[in-house]
């Protein structure tokens, strides 16, 4: 998997976001335990057999494998790496000859469904790097799929372990907690607000265009495109867990939209293997183009990337007032298009 991380740095926040009702995923822990709530101890039962298969789909692709044990994004990104990329190059995370190994899980106490933790885990022993999933429960008996993935998060992001009880459970906390810089469910319109004002802009060569659409652009005369960058709130729950010292870690997605539009006919792709990433935005990569079933190069074509950024953050309380240490740690590809 081709992937960018990108720190973001810190998002100011000026005044404490409002907290209205927010349902979700991420609710108050319920009084009692109820019958099919899913201990750690079975959660990381789960999560051991999600990373054995997870693995042999790193290895060999299977749309029956990846539909039973991914959804959402996850699985969209999946099966664009199978359409994209030869074989051997199809893997999200490249493997060597280690097993999964550090599993952790993070269990909260849940009333409804969709029931859900967090977990993480190597998934090459050999590597020295660990990534975070979510893994879901929709309904009562369906099977534990992974929504998310969160890339090197402890190398990346500004992770914070959750707290657990006596018991090994962590603490949910909704969505529309208050007394924090933002409420969980704000924080995703919150990074969509300062790119809009110009400030945390991802991109200080792109003319930001102020207003609802979350619109950048820029052209290429190196290349030869015009670049339309447009973000999204992404439909897909958001997590939070409790940390020490009343802080929170919070996950959640934004979708992104690249478009590019040839200004001649000599308007060229950018080299896939080329590492430098600020050029990456200015041109799309040939395994785009021919995703989206591009034969050749003509003035005015269009050919759009749909891609979806995890967010790892640290919610903290109000009182400190300096912002959301905020990271994005991968950027993931799910489609391609061309007019």
């Amino acid at each position: 998997m081709r992937r960018w991380a990108i720190s973001l740095g810190v998002v100011l926040v000026s005044v404490t976001a409002a907290c209205s009702s927010v349902s979700g995923p991420a609710g108050a822990p319920p009084r009692r335990l109820s019958a099919d709530q899913i201990t750690p101890a079975a959660a990381l039962r789960v999560f051991d057999t999600f990373l054995e298969r997870y693995r042999e789909l790193n290895k060999k692709y299977s749309p029956a494998l990846n539909d039973a044990i991914t959804s959402g994004w996850l699985n969209d990104e999946v099966a664009f790496n199978a359409a994209t990329y030869p074989p051997g190059e199809q893997g999200i995370i490249m493997l060597g000859h280690g097993g999964p190994s550090g599993q952790r899980v993070f269990v909260p106490r849940l009333a409804r469904y969709p029931r859900w933790f967090l977990a993480s885990g190597n998934l090459d022993g050999t590597a020295s790097t660990a990534n975070l999933y979510v893994l879901t429960q929709p309904a009562p008996g369906a099977p534990w799929k992974a929504v998310a993935q969160v890339s090197d998060f402890e190398g990346t992001g500004p992770w914070q372990t959750p707290v657990l009880d006596s018991a090994g459970y962590a603490t949910a906390v909704p969505l529309s907690q208050p007394g924090l810089v933002a409420a969980p469910s704000q924080l995703a319109s919150l990074y969509l607000r300062q790119l809009d004002s110009g400030s945390g802009h991802m991109f200080p060569d792109f003319k930001l265009n102020p207003g609802p659409g979350y619109v950048s652009e820029a052209k290429s005369g190196k290349l030869g495109w015009h670049v339309s960058i447009r973000w999204l709130r992404y439909p897909q729950h958001v997590y939070a867990l409790a940390a020490a010292d009343g802080r929170v870690i919070v996950i959640f997605p934004e979708y992104q939209q690249f478009t590019w539009t040839a200004l001649s006919a000599r308007a060229k792709l950018l080299p896939s293997d080329n590492n430098l990433v600020g050029e990456f935005f200015y041109g799309p990569w040939p395994e785009f183009a021919r995703l989206a079933r591009v034969a050749s190069v003509r003035k005015g074509l269009h050919i759009s990337l749909d891609t979806v950024y995890d967010f790892l953050a640290v919610d903290g309380p109000a009182s400190e007032a300096t912002g959301v240490p905020l990271t994005n740690v991968g950027t993931d590809y799910v489609g391609a298009s061309a007019n």
